[in-house]
């Protein structure tokens, strides 16, 4: 077999390989992930709007992890899954029934205290082409990642 032709059969099948290997063997995990605890927080509260008086009752779950960048450096985020679908409200004059199915996924500077305001819809239970909007706003306290406190205030939007 020509010279040439053993150069070329070790460039095109051995030295992808090879290459394959070293990537594998020095590879650099991209980030460090913790995960926090689930939280559950009391969805208790009354929005005034312009048609009426909504009062809010159930719960609204939050996941989270904090993720460490070490291939960058950056400082260290958290995301944060905030789950409205099970929070039911109720109209003081009508009486009809509001409930939301929304979710939220943030991702934010890493902060030992910092407020989250988080814009969701709700809507008559029986017709969704009705729907209207709150905040939630969320008082985070860091102390590490399985100490976690939030704590929430519901309001109208301003915009």
């Amino acid at each position: 077999m020509p010279l040439h032709r053993i150069h070329q059969l070790v460039m095109t099948s051995v030295m992808p390989v090879l290459l394959a290997c070293l990537l594998i063997l020095f590879a650099v995990p991209a980030q460090a992930i913790t995960d926090i605890p689930r939280i559950t927080i009391p969805a208790a509260g009354s929005i005034s709007d312009p048609l009426e008086n909504v009062k809010f009752s159930g719960q609204i779950t939050v996941d989270g992890k904090v993720i460490d960048d070490l291939v960058f450096n950056s400082p260290q985020v958290v995301e944060l899954v905030i789950d409205f679908s099970n929070v039911k409200g109720s109209g003081d004059k009508s009486g009809r029934q509001f409930i939301s199915d929304a979710q939220a996924i943030l991702h934010r500077p890493l902060k030992a205290n910092d407020i989250v305001e988080v814009t969701f819809p709700y809507y008559l239970e029986n017709d969704p082409s009705v729907s209207r909007t709150a905040v939630a706003a969320f008082e985070v306290s860091f102390t590490g990642a399985n100490n976690v406190t939030m704590k929430l205030k519901l309001k109208p939007p301003s915009f």
